[in-house]
């Protein structure tokens, strides 16, 4: 600690009863940060949601994320895009989220895997026990379209039906 101490006014000031301030420094004491889930699997064409939190809200501080291949049998940036960024924590947030769209490839890739891992604390804020979440990447059957019927003939200025089906449902489209 240290003290503050009035003294020696001038110019027709005048000292009051309180002229000295002791003041006391205390420690900050880093808050853990997490990252959750530590495992999970998400469908193409989906979000991976990540969720960064700590137990303490007492101090700000950032924290730094980014996305990398792994582990094997990878997914590759085309299965989804790197994804970089930090998360800024004021006093009082307890956690923050981002996301990573992960891409629907038409491939039967048997379960890929791609990781976000944390860096960098800075401010309040440092390294928990869980710095990396893995995600795998679950396939998606594609959806077929046909059109039928496939070589109608059709007489000049009659209108013509087309039936256009698909096999699955399981993508948008």
């Amino acid at each position: 600690h240290f003290t503050v101490t009035l003294s020696n006014p001038t110019d027709g000031l005048l000292l009051g009863a309180t002229t000295q301030s002791i003041v006391t420094i205390t420690n900050i004491v880093p808050t853990a940060v997490n990252i959750s889930p530590a495992t999970f699997s998400v469908a193409e064409g989906t979000l991976a949601t990540f969720t960064v939190s700590r137990a303490s809200s007492t101090t700000a501080g950032t924290v730094a994320y980014a996305t990398a291949d792994g582990p094997v049998p990878d997914a590759g940036f085309g299965d989804y895009p790197e994804t970089v960024g930090t998360l800024s924590f004021a006093v009082g947030e307890l956690s923050k989220t981002f996301t990573v769209p992960v891409n629907f490839d038409n491939g039967d890739d048997g379960g890929e895997h791609f990781r976000a891992t944390l860096s960098s604390p800075t401010g309040g804020l440092t390294f928990g026990t869980t710095l990396t979440g893995t995600v795998t990447i679950t396939d998606v059957p594609p959806t077929v379209v046909n059109i039928s019927p496939a070589s109608p003939t059709v007489a000049e200025g009659v209108l013509r039906t087309f039936t256009v089906s698909r096999t699955t449902s399981a993508t948008a489209g």
